[in-house]
């Protein structure tokens, strides 16, 4: 349809009459954006944007600027005089300006890959045609020859786009009664019978769900029913399907269409409606294609993807469960010739991949358990089963970051799972592993505890049905569980075969130590003792990347855990003669920077690896250079220079503004002291009420805040002086700055009582009720100051006084 719509404006004539210019409109005061709504990006929308930009045209008499009817004015070969030479080009100017409006109407509209495909031509005619020809979408072939039809003529020099015949008034009676047209063997109906742009309507009404509107349609047309509505291929039925307002349209297609010709009706990427039902979470279009054949869950698309495929790979998770369990219902089915097994081979190795890879761990397990041959089968285009579980590293309990008050809740839940003594789990704040029942004999016997054990038991079950916190915890518990289930049952069953582990693991392995998992490290290595000595493409060994990586759980596990490779660690050498302490002594990367809370912290972290580092070599070893001839020390100072200096910076901007504050306190506190409330006694000089205790509450807080404030201040002018070598990043600064803070929040504290002792001596004397208000007050700012400052100084307890982020077994040297 859009061909007869551009045939026609090439034949109409378009000099139009405007108030601006007589041969020549410039209508320079109209909104084009509000004509232009699609951007023309390719073939896949070419019908619709010509439609609005000849809309917008046509509307303005300038279709001949891109017909090629308004061409250049030429002077004519006549004499040249001076009137005719100023007429000329005052009428080119005209046209010049009009064509470069039309023109720029065009580029406006376009993407910017298609944009460059017509730059620099001159004239709007010339943009038109070029698109026109580099993006007309091609017309494929009816199957069956028939007759050319001859499109009507339209009357000479009057613009008469082709339109799409508007759709005819319903009768009620015809709807309702005249039944559908035979419809045709749908095998034969492969392609497109109709121009893509007959069909809008039909698609418009599908997609706004009006049956009415669409079964006229379809009674006047026998192809609509199962030809393909857009250019991907999309038929009737896919349109339903996409549309959330179309259940029943979708109702009444699945009653005209016959069911054995569904496998048939697909798009170009040979996805039937049920691939298009999975890819888009339509869990009920899902039930009612497959009961009507369910033959379409064992047929693949282009990509060689089967639907439940397509559900549990985008994480359409209701959709993915009632395909799983379709599939296993009609599994006979897919014995046929053409029809996939989605539990073998291939298909079976890609159904459980995605299933671990979109965290349905307990659905994983399940299809272990059922079809445990798929743990070590491994097929070229698709990951291992191995490999993506320790892809999912944001599924083990090493991978969370919980504060003090998670991690006991978390190690106090219990968890039901009939193998839960079977596997051990992971405790998320000593790494330690336990088991779920570690009670004495004797114990167990007690009455008491066991009364006491299920009043416990049953408070746990109720926190976990009615506290959100807690019931999150519990989840997450039962989360990592299943995770170790499905790991370690994996692992198992690589063993079992007799040869070609190391492709299994290797790749596992070096994933999970870039990525911190200590917990899929450990099953590797102790279920293929040789897994120990693999090597990356760059040939560095599991030590070596622990370092680089700055993955403490698997250097504490390597290092301390796994005796056999202990005394290797001092022969080590890459490529570069870099010895361990040489690596420890390289920039981390980013992300591991990122989770250290500012830069002085993030360089005291490095200075721990590279102290903790140093314990495990020889002495000769912390001396030893490279290929470069740099020690470990000189690699350290040069690749953190700009972390020093960003730290050093870090340290003296949070030092100044504490200064602030602090010399603000001071200067409070002490005006204070020397004006105390309620004045002095005339004869003696002393405080009219040095013997109420609310005075003398206020002179002892005062004073705490002078003399806390004080010692803040000079702590943290301490720093502002410091020489910030590297070294003092590790416990001399941020000692300093955690002593400065301790001061000021006392400091803040006590001046903040100081202020409530005044305001009741002042106007609250003999009334007790005034304590209330002052009381409740006076701790929002404390609360708020304290709230907002005391993660940094949690911080930097937790990093330069903690336990740390390293074994204690690390104090250990190695020295033969």
């Amino acid at each position: 349809m859009f061909i007869n719509k551009m045939d026609l404006s090439s034949t109409s004539s378009s000099i139009a009459i405007n108030e601006g210019s007589q041969q020549y409109p410039y209508p320079s005061h109209v909104n084009a954006a509000s004509f232009l709504s699609i951007k023309l990006s390719g073939t896949r929308n070419y019908v619709r944007w010509v439609e609005q930009m000849f809309c917008l045209v046509d509307a303005h008499d300038m279709v001949g600027f891109i017909n090629g009817k308004l061409r250049k004015p030429l002077i004519s070969n006549g004499s040249i005089t001076k009137e005719a030479l100023g007429a000329f080009e005052a009428k080119y100017r005209e046209w010049k300006r009009s064509d470069a409006l039309v023109k720029g109407w065009i580029f406006g509209s376009l993407s910017e890959d298609v944009m460059g495909t017509v730059v620099g031509f001159e004239t709007a005619n010339q943009v038109w045609s070029t698109l026109k020809t580099n993006y007309t979408p091609p017309l494929p072939a009816p199957d069956v020859p028939q007759p050319a039809r001859t499109p009507p003529l339209p009357a000479p020099d009057v613009p008469q786009p082709a339109r799409t015949p508007p759709l005819p008034a319903p009768n009620v009676s015809q709807s309702v009664s005249t039944p559908l047209l035979p419809l045709p063997d749908a095998t034969t109906i492969n392609t497109a019978k109709k121009e893509l742009g007959e069909y809008l309507q039909l698609i418009r009404a599908i997609r706004e769900g009006d049956w009415e509107k669409a079964e006229i349609f379809f009674n006047e047309d026998k192809d609509a029913l199962t030809d393909k509505l857009l250019a991907a291929g999309h038929r009737a039925l896919h349109m339903a399907i996409g549309s959330p307002q179309s259940n029943r349209v979708l109702d009444k297609l699945l009653e005209q269409i016959n069911p054995d010709s569904l496998p048939t009706l697909v798009t170009n990427a040979l996805k039937n409606a049920l691939h298009y039902a999975a890819s888009l979470d339509n869990s009920l279009a899902a039930k009612k294609l497959v009961e009507k054949n369910p033959n379409l869950l064992f047929i693949v698309d282009k990509d060689k993807s089967l639907p439940i495929e397509i559900a549990i790979n985008n994480s359409h998770k209701t959709t993915f469960l009632y395909l799983l369990k379709m599939c296993k219902q009609h599994i006979g089915l897919s014995q046929k010739e053409g029809y996939n097994n989605p539990f073998e081979g291939e298909h079976g190795v890609s159904l459980l991949t995605g299933t671990i890879l979109a965290g349905f761990m307990d659905v994983a397990y399940d299809l272990l358990k059922e079809y445990p041959i798929l743990a070590r089968t491994k097929v070229k285009s698709v990951m291992a089963p191995l490999l993506s579980i320790a892809k999912k590293w944001n599924a083990y309990p090493s991978a969370q970051r919980y504060n003090f008050y998670q991690k006991f809740v978390y190690s106090q839940i219990s968890i039901d799972n009939p193998l839960h003594h079977a596997y051990k789990i992971e405790d998320i704040e000593t790494q330690a592993t336990y088991r779920a029942s570690p009670v004495t004999k004797c114990t167990k016997n007690s009455y008491v505890y066991s009364v006491f054990q299920k009043i416990i038991v049953k408070l746990w079950k109720v926190a976990i049905l009615y506290v959100p916190h807690i019931k999150r915890l519990h989840e997450d518990k039962v989360k990592h569980h299943t995770t170790l289930m499905v790991l370690k049952f994996i692992c198992e069953e690589v063993s079992k075969l007799k040869s070609d582990h190391y492709t299994h693991y290797a790749q596992a392995l070096l994933v999970a130590v870039k990525n911190n998992t200590s917990e899929v490290m450990e099953q590797i290595t102790r279920t293929f003792s040789q897994s120990i000595w693999v090597i990356d493409t760059k040939g560095y060994r599991i030590a070596q990347l622990s370092i680089i990586n700055r993955s403490e759980n698997i250097y504490n596990f390597f290092v301390h855990e796994v005796t056999i490779e202990k005394h290797f660690h001092n022969v080590l050498r890459d490529s570069d003669d870099n010895n361990l302490l040489h690596l420890a002594a390289q920039l981390a990367p980013t992300h591991k920077l990122n989770t250290v809370t500012g830069a002085a912290l993030r360089m005291q972290r490095e200075l721990q690896w590279f102290q903790e580092v140093g314990k495990l070599m020889r002495p000769k070893d912390t001396e030893a250079v490279n290929k470069k001839q740099e020690t470990p020390l000189m690699v350290f100072r040069k690749e953190h220079k700009d972390l020093r200096q960003e730290g050093e910076e870090w340290m003296k901007k949070t030092a100044e503004s504490y200064t602030i504050t602090a010399a603000l306190i001071i200067t409070i506190v002490f005006a204070a002291a020397i004006t105390v409330p309620g004045g002095n006694n005339g004869d003696t000089g002393s405080p009219i009420y040095e013997t109420k205790p609310s005075f003398i509450v206020f002179a002892v807080s005062d004073a705490i805040s002078l003399f806390t404030s004080t010692t803040s201040l000079l702590l943290f002018l301490s720093i502002l002086t410091a020489r910030f070598e590297e070294e003092d990043f590790l416990y001399k600064l941020p000692k300093r700055l955690i002593l400065g803070l301790v001061m000021l929040f006392m400091s803040v504290t006590s001046m903040m009582i100081a202020f409530s002792a005044t305001l009741y001596i002042m106007f609250g004397l003999n009334k007790s009720w005034v304590l209330i208000p002052i009381a409740s007050l006076t701790g929002l700012p404390i609360v708020s100051f304290v709230t907002l400052q005391l993660p940094l100084l949690v911080d930097l307890i937790a990093s330069t006084y903690g336990p740390g982020i390293f074994a204690k077994g690390s104090e250990l040297r190695i020295t033969t």
